[in-house]
């Protein structure tokens, strides 16, 4: 994120700060490891 993110954005003060927070607990809700949908080969694949 730049310096100036807020001033090109155009948006309001308020709705830039609820998409920040947004964008960062979506961020925050994947973690380390997270994965959304299980792989289609998941169970294709035999464990060695």
């Amino acid at each position: 994120m730049t310096m100036n993110a807020f001033e090109r954005s155009g948006l309001d003060p308020e709705t830039y700060l609820l998409t920040r927070i947004a964008a960062l607990v979506a961020m925050d809700r994947r973690g380390p490891g997270a994965r959304s949908w299980p792989s289609p080969l998941s169970s294709a694949v035999p464990a060695w």
